[in-house]
């Protein structure tokens, strides 16, 4: 034994301890990630908020709060065993299940919520009624797809006669494993993804912060919409009317030279001139469109 953990002002060191024997801490509630003073952080954008604030750099406050609220949805809960840096950390830990990516703005840092619900589009965005002109090629953006995938989650310590660790595991097919510590389900992404490019399997994903079957859910909802399909690329040439709108903000664009009605975008980058804007578009996957 190399600590006595307290808990609520109890020790553990209450119960018998032996020399030859493991021990292990688990937690059947919430974890240890905690404000100082404060309710332990459970929403993945308090935690987000609160690790940018420790990192030392200059961050955009309010821009990450005007995610904060999204990225809640997901619950997480853990601790640190070992030293990391801030941003390490999230590196390896936060971006691999949470749909953001980090950018420099004129008031410092801040979190990208990659929304792809496409129900939100902030704005309509038409080369039809001159709002924009075209000004590339639609081009495709390949990476490997990925459309049956699980997260194991949930690590804790078993209740049989070795007492064995043992992971819960979700998983995102279109067929029902009978394994007891799985939980399947499959979504109009990944099926529709499959019918398209065949069955597309990767690695077992894993996390040490989530421990709610709804969040593990949740992430794998978030990872079939990006990795389900490739994405395309196109840029235009956007009227400064439109210069309030910022990178990953979700619209629609119309332009019938390429086939394009209301389709849904992401932005991906926004570049200013003297006279106009250039937006660099994401072309999502409508699937409410496919038959």
């Amino acid at each position: 034994v190399v600590a006595v953990v307290y808990l609520d002002g109890d020790p553990f060191a209450a119960m018998p301890v032996f020399d030859d024997r493991t021990y292990s801490v688990g937690w059947t509630e919430i974890g240890g990630i905690k404000f100082a003073n404060a309710d332990p952080i459970v929403g993945a954008g308090d935690l987000v908020l609160w690790l940018s604030m420790q990192s030392g750099e200059e961050i955009d406050i309010g821009r990450t709060r005007a995610v904060q609220q999204k990225l809640n949805r997901a619950e997480l809960s853990g601790y640190w065993d070992n030293p990391s840096s801030v941003w390490d950390w999230i590196t390896g830990t936060l971006s691999p299940i949470l749909p953001i990516s980090f950018v420099h703005g004129s008031e410092g840092i801040y979190p990208i919520f990659l929304d792809f619900d496409m129900k939100k589009s902030l704005a309509s965005i038409s080369a039809d009624k001159f709002d924009c002109v075209r000004m590339s090629k639609i081009e495709y953006i390949k990476h490997d797809i990925i459309n049956e995938q699980s997260l194991r989650y949930g690590y804790g310590i078993g209740y049989g006669t070795n007492n064995q660790t043992l992971w819960r595991k979700a998983i995102l097919t279109t067929e029902i494993p009978s394994d007891s510590y799985k939980f399947s389900r499959r979504n109009q992404y990944n099926y529709l993804s499959s019918r398209r490019y065949g069955k597309k399997s990767a690695e077992d994903l894993e996390t040490v912060v989530v421990y709610k079957t709804e969040t593990a859910s949740l992430i794998l909802d978030w990872r079939s919409r990006f990795y389900g399909f490739d994405y395309r690329s196109v840029k235009y040439s956007v009227d400064k009317s439109f210069g309030w709108l910022e990178v990953g903000d979700v619209v629609t664009i119309t332009d019938s030279k390429v086939s394009l009605s209301s389709h849904p975008a992401i932005i991906r980058s926004i570049i200013w001139l003297e006279s106009e804007l250039t937006f660099e578009l994401i072309l999502l996957e409508d699937v409410e469109r496919v038959h």
